[in-house]
């Protein structure tokens, strides 16, 4: 189906009819922002000042450091190949000199190049800091950043599908690209079962090895002799076998277990633990032994694991690279020969490594035990040999050849340590004055490693030797000014997770691309849970990261360590294979591998921005995601370059053009130009995105449709009584007196004209043609026509007599009711279809994608809307002048829960003092003669002339009555005191969650059911004295506040009179306000009274329900109270455990509501369909009369069956509670377009369904969902004497809700409650629905603006997708 101009905002097809061509495939949805048009504040103009200060001073610092990508290969040179030993030029004169630390090599007698000094180093570092630490620069960071995690999971919901066909057509996929391990200890590079293993071989191979050199025992020594004491203990060789002997080893049995080198518990945030875990079996001789370079055997072990690594690097379909690092510690200057020695001796190289150089920062060790005389001597030991061999490679040969393969250095211990900051007044000492043994700060050492490698590589560079680059461990922990000195000097860093501290220095290191090597499962045993890594942010924002290992020794299980880290990540993270190739991607840029690999690797043009330096065929990336990011980070610096020539002198406030594609502009224009101005986000699609809309989504689409369309249908039943009744008023007026019958569980309204003729009351369902009722009434024996009608019993008793019994008698229904529920023929299967319908919708797989991709999409939009809009729609708050607070009303609060605990309390121990000889129980006695409290269950209750009485079940009557004082003290309550909130244990908690059979328990105060009777019933033998009381300060406590509220009050359909006492009570008790409007909730609980005997039938339930409304409109004056309490109420509810398993309803073979006469309680959706179907024929004989209808409002969803909420989409008005639209994307997106009201109380659900941090609410704001907050049950979830405004201040605190979101979830609230039309417009002003009214709501009209544009877009969207409308240009308003 060719549908023009909709794909753009479904996102791209994947069943184009194109030929997939490169171009083709390269072409995707661009996110471009709209910005609104106002001048810049001073605060945004010094933010970016001061950034754009920082990089220009990272530029300054990086041009002393050559760039690793000009690297080039250099053969291998051995020992015999002298030519690659000679120099190139006479260097016999160039002399090494040493300013302040910092080495450079003096050439042919000219001035060596200038270092920026350590002066230098720490202005520019208090600059960094001081930006980073600056109000305007945080606040302006966290806004581009928070801007671009937006933009990015736009683009991927847009065009996931478009990245997902661009990979289809390259050859390679994620397994075949390279991916490189940048921070990787060779220490510890192998895993714990390839260490355990080689250990155990050598062991069964080589045990007669000499490995160690060990003082021989019984060495006899002369305490006297000083030198005996000075003189060195004999030394024996002893072998691999002897050592595993002493320390009580079974080279056998060997474990991983036993090796305990795994990082766990004990070594989070415990660096000093961790260290130990390098010591293999917890034995530093063994570490010796296999994992150092230097002993006995010259390393022979290390170096045989390492080739086994090696080996496994270069396997066929490895594709994976690595740079491991060995430590040089600066302890003597010999260490460099002897690594280099065992590199070349061992032949430990690979093509598929490159070495990196690590220094530990631990001169106070070296120092403490007298290796060192100063900081001088460390940089000497690590410095002087590299600049030897540079100068003259004969002079270490092995070394010469050794840094062939090197290429860069690291600087690594543990951040976390506290230390010195320095300063630039007083300033540091120099190297050669650092003699103290303390240790030197973080910044003072990679100062003068980086500074040395300057004066090294700017010397290698001129000798046309390869170089190094500096990528130091950098803020794994510790101060977030280590981050700062990664900034300056770091080509790239390791680690970088405490940047989520820092937005400036993130912004900052994105801007600068800097490169970041994280290693997640590193970092969840030392310093950060894996959840709480932030790799996926720092991916999503643009950050150049990439998965390294760090330690598989210690972190990891599998073979492949590299592949360990990408497949947790992505299963954690949910990245998609164009992800792990982007991370691969970079961790190739971010490595030390020479030019000529990564052009293998990455493609011949990679050093080219974007697309250009993208090809698919190496990388698995499509250009699109290249792209994407390319744009964003472009549009970045553009938006500070614009700044950067703004002259703030002239221009204080100054109106920049922040528009960054003018492609866009023009049609973005006309787009908006009828819409209120904010801040936009929009996507620009291709081409060619307008051309068709593929299969699966128009059927989608059209299921969306066809739902929606359904809940229309059935909405205007109950919605549209006002146009319904036109055609019925004529039948229907107040002078006349109709009749009413259930026909299969509906009540159906009958004209006055074919009620019976003989009792004038039941409706005529018999005609008899022979008979007169004049005729009959005279006794005389002669029919008169025309035919008389009957109702069933008086046909059966008349036709009785001999003269009568052989009359001619039929069925009796010429016109039938004056209006149905349904114009369907079985209603109830028509609604069965509807809901089928739903069903299938809801389980249509590419309808659920789309609903997904569309819900994301509007959550995203709303973050970034408040992003870009929020300083406005606070201003315009300000601004305004707003008399009062807006109203809220508590749309979901249950009447005898609506009291908090401590105004329980206060009304117990108040009536304890002033009525304590009050009868507030009778007892009745047990056939053994015990005492029994008499249940208020076990009374049929009627009023009549302001008179109670009660009707006992069999038994003996009452036989004594309980004072108020007598029943405290039958509990166990003898004193005021013991009234305690503890005691009164009516607190929901830990035990109550997810057990309503629990909870419902906590209904009785202090656990007593006498207790609940006498306060919080209407049946009790002081017909709910207490009980009103307790409401009516209820109500005057809201009334003082200003608060509204719709308290639910129960009728169960257990007798006829439930309706008559109920009225009763509320009339006598003057139990109303005008601050209430009751919503009457009926109790799903048929089964309880089935089973005991109260109910024969559903049927019979709904009789109770419904005929009490249908007489008391017929006849007001007939029923007065109840009339008056009709008035009151504004919606219908049905209420209970959802959790509990029930039927599952088919279309077919669903007995009537009067055949229902089991004990099993109806399903759900049962309950639903005739409680719906009968307020619908109750309103319109309502509106017929000119009397208030009801809405239909019921609980759903708060736990089991998704499908309730399926019926409630169709059937009701809004719901309360609505928790399970979360596992169900499609009806959630379906209550969105239809805008249902959902009423939800996170603290009441937290201690039954949900816990508060899991709570979907503020998922459901953000999408535009018409939440609101309630209270559910004071008496069990709150605190405070507000328990309303207690919602709200919970849920602004836990989700940061701003005053307009607030006010937006205040204005939902009325909107989502049933009072009357006059008074919403009171309220919210006389066009609530399409404007907002600042003074009476709060709420700027750019939200309204973006919430009703938003909502259009996505009905229009669904709409045009199955309609064939074209949206032209492709520039879709998000």
């Amino acid at each position: 189906r060719i549908v023009p101009g909709v794909s753009q905002g479904l996102g791209m097809s994947s069943t184009s009819p194109r030929v997939k061509s490169q171009e083709f495939l390269d072409e995707f949805t661009h996110i471009q922002i709209y910005y609104k048009q106002k001048p810049l504040s001073s605060d945004t103009l010094t933010a970016c000042q001061l950034i754009n200060e920082c990089i220009d001073l990272r530029r300054k610092w990086q041009q002393h450091t050559p760039s690793s990508h000009t690297q080039t290969y250099v053969k291998q040179p051995t020992r015999a190949d002298k030519t690659t030993l000679g120099e190139k030029r006479d260097t016999s004169k160039d002399t090494l000199v040493n300013v302040d630390g910092v080495m450079m090599m003096q050439c042919d007698d000219s001035a060596p190049l200038g270092i920026p000094t350590m002066h230098d180093f720490l202005v520019d570092l208090a600059k960094i800091c001081f930006a980073t630490a600056s109000g305007p620069v945080k606040t302006y960071s966290y806004y581009r950043l928070k801007l671009l995690q937006i933009k990015y999971s736009l683009h991927t919901l847009l065009n996931w599908n478009a990245e997902k066909e661009a990979n289809k057509f390259d050859c390679k996929d994620w397994h075949k690209i390279m991916k490189v391990d940048t921070h990787v200890h060779l220490a510890a590079a192998m895993t714990r079962k390839h260490l355990v293993s080689y250990i155990m071989e050598k062991c069964k191979n080589a045990s007669n090895e000499v490995v160690n050199m060990r003082a021989a025992p019984n060495h006899p020594t002369s305490s006297n002799s000083t030198a005996s004491a000075n003189a060195k203990p004999p030394s024996q060789p002893e072998t691999l076998g002897s050592v595993f002997k002493r320390l009580g080893l079974d080279p056998t049995q060997l474990s991983v277990e036993q090796l305990d080198v795994a990082a766990g518990s004990a070594t989070f945030q415990r660096f000093d633990q961790f260290n130990s875990k390098y010591n293999p079996f917890g034995n530093s001789e063994l570490r010796s032994i296999f994992l150092k370079t230097d002993n006995l055997n010259g390393g022979k072990y290390f170096a045989e694991i390492t080739k086994e690594l090696f080996a496994q690097l270069e396997a066929k379909d490895s594709c994976q690279a690595a740079e491991y690092r060995l430590s040089i510690y600066g302890s003597k200057r010999s260490e460099w020969d002897k690594l280099a020695q065992w590199a070349v001796s061992h032949n430990v190289r690979s093509k598929n490594n490159r070495w990196l150089i690590q220094m530990p920062r631990i001169y106070s060790v070296f120092r403490t035990a007298g290796l060192l005389a100063s900081f001088q001597d460390m940089l000497d030991n690590i410095f002087i040999p590299l600049f030897e061999v540079s100068r003259d490679p004969s002079s270490h040969p092995d070394l010469h050849i050794f840094l062939q393969d090197v290429s860069g250095f690291d600087s690594v211990d543990d951040e976390s340590r506290l230390e010195t900051k320095l300063s630039v007044s007083p300033p540091p000492l120099s190297p050669s004055e650092w003699t103290s043994p303390e240790h030197p700060p973080y910044a003072y050492y990679l100062y003068y490693m980086w500074a040395n490698l300057v004066g090294l590589n700017r010397y290698r560079a001129s000798l046309g030797l390869s170089t190094f680059d500096f990528r130091p461990h950098c803020g794994e922990s510790g101060d977030l000014d280590n981050l700062a000195v990664g900034f300056l000097l770091g080509r790239n860093i390791n680690h970088g997770i405490n940047l989520q501290k820092s937005m400036p220095l993130q912004y900052l290191y994105y801007l600068c691309q800097i490169g970041l090597a994280v290693s997640p499962l590193s970092n969840n045993r030392l310093f950060l849970d894996y959840k709480r890594n932030p790799f996926p942010l720092f991916f999503a924002r643009g950050l150049n990261v990439s998965l390294s290992t760090d330690d598989p020794l210690q972190f990891h299980y599998t073979q492949t360590p590299l592949v360990e880290e990408y497949v947790i990540a992505a299963k954690r993270w949910a990245f998609t294979e164009t992800d792990t190739s982007e991370i691969a991607r970079y961790s190739v840029l971010q490595s030390g591998f020479t030019h000529e690999w990564k052009q293998k690797w990455l493609g011949p043009n990679y050093l080219l921005q974007g697309a250009e330096g993208n090809d698919i065929a190496y990388t698995n990336l499509p250009n699109i995601r290249v792209k994407y990011r390319k744009e964003t980070l472009d549009d970045e610096h553009k938006f500070l370059e614009k700044i950067r020539h703004v002259d703030t002198m002239k221009h204080p406030n100054p109106v920049v053009n922040l528009h960054m594609n003018s492609a866009v502009e023009r049609p973005l224009r006309q787009s908006t130009s009828h819409h209120t101005e904010f801040t936009r986000v929009v996507m620009v699609a291709p081409e060619h995105a307008s051309e068709c809309v593929d299969a699966e989504t128009f059927e989608a689409c059209s299921k969306l449709e066809e739902a929606l369309e359904l809940r229309r249908k059935f909405r205007a039943d109950i919605e549209g009584v006002a146009q319904s009744i036109s055609h019925i008023q004529k039948s229907i007026n107040t002078n006349t007196r109709e009749s009413f019958r259930f026909v299969n569980g509906v009540m159906h309204v009958y004209r006055k004209d074919i009620s019976c003729e003989y009792c004038k009351t039941d409706p005529a369902v018999m005609a008899c043609d022979e008979c007169s009722s004049s005729k009959l009434r005279s006794s005389s024996p002669s029919p008169l026509p025309p035919p008389s009608l009957y109702c069933t019993e008086c046909d059966r008793v008349l036709h009785k007599r001999p003269d009568l019994r052989d009359h001619a008698r039929h069925m009796f229904d010429p016109e039938g009711p004056i209006y149905r529920v349904s114009e369907a023929e079985d209603a109830f299967k028509d609604f069965m279809k509807a809901h089928t319908a739903v069903r299938s919708a809801c389980a249509f797989g590419p309808a659920t994608g789309l609903a997904t991709q569309r819900l994301c999409i509007l959550e995203k939009k709303y973050e970034f809307y408040v992003l870009m809009n929020d300083e406005y729609e606070r201003s315009a708050v300000r601004t305004s002048s707003i008399p009062n607070d807006v109203i809220k009303i508590d749309t979901h609060v249950h009447l005898s829960s609506s009291m908090t605990g401590m105004h329980l309390l206060e009304f117990m121990r108040a009536k304890l003092r002033e009525a304590p000889h009050d009868i507030v129980l009778e007892l009745q006695r047990g056939e053994a003669g015990e005492v029994i409290p008499m249940n208020s269950g076990d009374c049929v209750c009627s009023i009549h002339d302001d008179t109670y009485s009660s009707k006992q079940h069999e038994g003996p009557p009452p036989c004594e009555g309980v004072t108020l004082r007598e029943l405290f003290a039958r509990v166990g309550i003898k004193s005021e005191e013991q009234l305690t909130i503890d005691g009164l244990a009516v607190r929901a908690d830990a035990s109550t969650f997810q057990r309503f059979d629990r909870f419902r328990a906590r209904y009785n105060p202090f656990g007593k059911t006498e207790l609940q009777q006498v306060f919080l019933r209407r049946t009790n033998i002081q017909k709910g004295k207490y009980f009103s009381e307790l409401m009516r300060q209820v109500f005057e406590r809201n009334e003082a506040l200003g608060q509204y509220m719709e308290q639910r009050v129960s009728v169960y359909g257990r007798q006829p009179t439930d309706w008559s006492y109920l009225a009763w009570w509320v009339d006598h008790y003057k139990v109303a306000s005008k601050v209430n409007r009751w919503v009457v909730q009926i109790a799903r609980i048929y089964s309880m009274y089935r089973q005991a005997g109260d109910l024969n039938s559903f049927q019979e339930m709904l009789d109770n329900i419904f005929q009490p409304l249908f007489a008391a409109s017929q006849d007001p004056s007939s029923h007065p109270e109840l009339a008056r309490l009709l008035e009151q109420v504004s919606a219908f509810d049905i209420v209970d455990d959802e959790g509990q398993a029930e039927r599952m309803l088919s279309i077919g073979n669903v007995p009537t509501p009067a055949e229902w006469t089991t004990d099993e309680n109806p399903p759900y959706t049962y309950y639903s369909y005739y409680i719906y179907a009968n307020l619908v024929q109750l309103n319109k004989y309502r509106a017929c009369k000119g009397l208030n209808t009801f809405d239909f409002r019921p609980h759903s969803g708060a736990s089991g069956d998704v499908e309730h909420l399926m019926t409630a989409f169709l059937l009701a008005r809004d719901v309360s509670h609505g928790l399970n639209l979360i596992k169900m994307p499609v009806l959630q997106y379906l209550f969105y377009l239809a805008q249902i009201g959902i009423s939800i109380s996170p603290l009441s659900e937290d201690g039954l369904y949900v816990s508060y941090d899991q709570n979907p609410f503020l998922v459901y704001f953000k999408r535009g969902l018409r939440v609101n907050l309630c209270s559910d049950n004071p008496l069990h979830f709150h605190a405070t004497s507000e328990p309303l405004t207690e919602e709200y201040a919970v849920a602004s605190q836990m989700w940061k809700l701003s005053d307009c979101d607030i006010s937006e979830l205040s204005r939902n609230s009325v909107l989502t409650s049933s009072f009357d039309e006059a008074q919403k417009i009171a309220w919210l002003g006389p066009e609530y629905m399409q404007t907002s009214n600042i003074r009476q709501t709060k709420i700027p009209e750019i939200r309204m603006s973006f919430r009703r544009e938003t909502l259009q877009h996505e009905l229009d969207l669904v709409h045009n997708a199955t309609s064939g409308c074209h949206l032209d240009p492709p520039v879709s308003l998000l």
